[in-house]
């Protein structure tokens, strides 16, 4: 799964906002809703390093967030534990700074 997503990150690096990434981010979730959480650990698939390889590609390509998010949301879906998934969603909000004063000086215009 990892080595999957690594193409395709680096193919979104070559080309940035392709409608081929869109498709292959939906392969990527094909396989990604058929596996468990012991799926990820039989594998050896560490859920931390999709979820940041996703997260970067999400940066860098505006085009594909929509499916990016969904398979983020199935991600954390796929972990066990709900204080695992707390521990995820806090590191998440912490690591985004978010100006608010910019959001609603936008929402004004």
């Amino acid at each position: 799964m990892q080595k999957h997503l690594f193409i395709i990150k680096s193919f979104s690096d070559t080309y940035p906002n392709s409608g081929q990434l869109i498709s292959a981010l939906s392969e990527f979730e094909n396989r990604l809703l058929d596996m468990n959480s012991t799926d990820f650990k039989n594998t050896g698939t560490e859920v931390e390093v999709i979820i940041a390889i996703l997260v970067d590609i999400i940066k860098k390509n505006p085009k594909i967030t929509e499916i990016g998010v969904k398979l983020l949301s199935t991600l954390i879906q796929k972990i066990e534990s709900s204080e695992f998934q707390l521990e995820y969603l806090e590191g998440i909000r912490d690591s985004i700074s978010i100006d608010t004063s910019e959001i609603k000086f936008k929402y004004i215009q």
